[in-house]
């Protein structure tokens, strides 16, 4: 697989592209590793209704969890 490296001005990497499918590789394997069986499903739905523009807009969850927090 091939990388890209974005540098800044200074010519130091501040960033990497990652070819998707070896991204979502990454992402499934630290997910395996991190989530519950039921956490990854809904990661999973989630993931699911994002690709078929059933999900909410991030503007709208942003709100939601903004205004029930206590603090």
């Amino acid at each position: 697989m091939e990388y890209q490296y974005i540098t800044n001005k200074e010519g130091q990497a501040v960033a990497v592209v990652v070819p998707i499918a070896e991204w979502e590789a990454i992402q499934s394997k630290v997910a395996e590793e991190t989530l519950t069986p039921t956490e990854m499903r809904e990661a999973e739905q989630g993931w699911k209704d994002y690709l078929s523009g059933r999900a909410e807009p991030i503007e709208g969850i942003r709100k939601e969890l903004l205004e029930d927090r206590d603090d």
